[in-house]
């Protein structure tokens, strides 16, 4: 059959376990710690108080000298808000002094001396326990008034070990002076259930704080690829991503045979438009055409990337020789086709292009993009405005 003191004795240790749990896993919580440490010391009290064991008078009694700090400590840092400042301070230090000298003097005495003056350490115990209590009722009150829902759980928690208290000692033989069921059990219940309502909300807020910076830091990431990854000014792949693609189809080709082509090409006299219109309007040129032949390549699976000032290339995956020198041909048409608006003098842009194709006597892809630069200053070399394979 279970009695009242083995029902006890299995909710002090639970609880004392689980808070345990939490002062580890919530690192700092401190309220946690001071909670497993009251139904540490209950747990104690309920297994000593029904032994032969002399000693069990001393540790009853330090039990009921300390545990009322450990209730002060733990709402404390339940609601650090509400016990901040000096005064308050300076009543934690003198029930920290009076709690350790006291216990120490129970600890030292002899027996007999002991059990001779223990009526008196009672009387002088009980009264310093009740002012701590209505101590920590007007600092909870404060904690309710501040719209602290769990404040106001734990301050029921509070007026059920006074009034149970005061059964104790008022209530001549009454069953709670043997076993105290109501306030033991009425205040580990609150007591568990807020600490684990406080901390499961803490956690799936930690939760959902979680997943939203890591969704922040995935746009971020994807944000720093993209800057990594595209030219700033005209939008084409960067220098870095495109040769990165270009060495990474390369070495697929190599071992798949498949084909692969390249367009190297250059804007003619982009010096002279810069010296005349300004280097404003060497940027609109560059943005405009790049535009221009996104639109002209990128629903084909190609891509276009840009090397550096007016140079760019285009890689062309799965592509001929000849289907790739037709792509230079509409590339070479639509940079020639744009016409850029200065007011009286409107003007246009040609360029060179050199297109080559991967085949067995390239080494890597540095040999594929000199083999394309030298038919590009071909194409320069022999009037520009034109394609060279």
């Amino acid at each position: 059959m279970i009695t009242i003191e083995g029902f006890l004795l299995g909710c002090f240790l639970v609880t004392a376990v689980y808070h345990t749990y939490l002062f580890l896993f919530y690192k700092g919580n401190y309220a946690a710690l001071y909670f497993a440490l009251i139904t540490y010391a209950s747990t104690v009290l309920t297994l000593i108080k029904e032994t032969d064991w002399m000693i069990r008078y001393k540790v009853i009694l330090v039990i009921f000298i300390i545990v009322p700090v450990f209730y002060l400590e733990f709402t404390r840092h339940m609601y650090p808000a509400e016990f901040r400042g000096r005064f308050v301070e300076g009543i934690s230090r003198i029930v920290h002094i009076y709690a350790a000298l006291f216990s120490a003097l129970v600890l030292v005495l002899p027996m007999e001396t002991f059990l001779k003056w223990s009526t008196l350490f009672q009387k002088v115990n009980f009264p310093v326990n009740m002012l701590l209590i209505v101590y920590l009722f007007i600092q909870m009150f404060r904690a309710a008034r501040s719209k602290r829902s769990d404040a106001r759980i734990l301050l029921v928690g509070f007026l059920v070990l006074f009034l149970t208290a005061i059964a104790i000692y008022m209530v001549p033989g009454s069953m709670m002076k043997e076993n105290n069921p109501i306030g033991a059990l009425g205040i580990l219940f609150l007591y568990s259930g807020t600490l684990a309502r406080r901390y499961s909300k803490a956690y799936h807020t930690c939760e959902s704080i979680v997943e939203e910076r890591t969704e922040e830091l995935k746009e971020k990431n994807d944000a720093l690829k993209r800057l990594v990854s595209r030219d700033a000014l005209t939008g084409a792949f960067s220098r870095r991503h495109i040769i990165e693609a270009l060495e990474a189809l390369f070495n697929r080709n190599s071992i798949e045979n498949k084909s692969l082509s390249m367009i190297a090409f250059d804007l003619d006299h982009f010096k002279t438009v810069n010296d005349t219109y300004g280097h404003p309007m060497g940027d609109r040129v560059l943005v405009e055409i790049s535009k221009k032949i996104n639109v002209l390549i990128a629903s084909r699976g190609y891509k276009l990337g840009r090397i550096g000032g007016e140079e760019f290339i285009v890689l062309l995956p799965d592509t001929s020789l000849n289907d790739a020198v037709e792509v230079a041909e509409q590339i070479r048409g639509a940079v020639k086709s744009i016409e850029f608006n200065t007011g009286d003098n409107p003007f246009s842009i040609t360029c060179s292009l050199g297109v080559v194709t991967q085949n067995g006597q390239m080494e890597n892809y540095d040999t594929m993009m000199i083999h394309a630069d030298q038919l590009l200053y071909k194409a320069k070399d022999s009037g520009r405005d034109r394609v060279c394979v």
